[in-house]
């Protein structure tokens, strides 16, 4: 009987590391062009895990959305948000990354089955930082994600680079 091979790093921090590998080169590309094996190679773990650990691309860019909503909220949560969070490269990421589930057919319906997380991380400071009631800070979460997402996706074709408008929201 064969043995079956084992990866040498254990799956926590495989996972960890695509998900680290994936935020890096997509903070420069878009997920559409950055290959499975190409965030595999960064993270130094076999291809095939991409889809064992997270069920395909799909499922990775779903992980790294969470990820990242969970840092965003923790920022929240220690006090630590400012207000040119939304612009932030790893919020950009973040929204970039749910278009992409949003536009790609395969990967639409698992992002159908998942609430946004950067509308929940929205709805959350409204709550918490700027004391909203719960129905009024939902409101206030979709109209801003509906901005965001369109300044963002529309921006881009419009010339608009974020890096810029960030540094200019932040010197203010």
């Amino acid at each position: 009987a064969s043995e079956r091979r084992r990866s040498p790093v254990s799956r926590e921090e495989g996972r960890r590391r695509l998900i680290d590998a994936t935020i890096a080169l997509c903070l420069d590309r878009p997920f559409d062009e950055v290959s499975v094996r190409e965030i595999a190679r960064a993270a130094d773990v076999n291809h095939g895990f991409v889809h064992t650990w997270f069920g395909g691309k799909a499922g990775l860019a779903v992980t790294v959305c969470d990820h990242l909503a969970a840092r965003l909220a923790a920022q929240v949560d220690a006090g630590r948000f400012a207000a040119g969070v939304f612009v932030d490269p790893e919020t950009v990421l973040v929204v970039r990354l749910l278009a992409w589930l949003q536009s790609d057919e395969s990967a639409a319906a698992l992002a159908a089955e998942r609430d946004l997380p950067l509308i929940t991380f929205g709805r959350t400071v409204f709550e918490q930082v700027y004391g909203f009631d719960a129905p009024t800070a939902a409101t206030l979460a979709d109209m801003s994600a509906a901005m965001v997402f369109g300044w963002i996706l529309l921006g881009r074709g419009m010339g608009l680079r974020s890096e810029e408008h960030t540094s200019e929201l932040q010197s203010r």
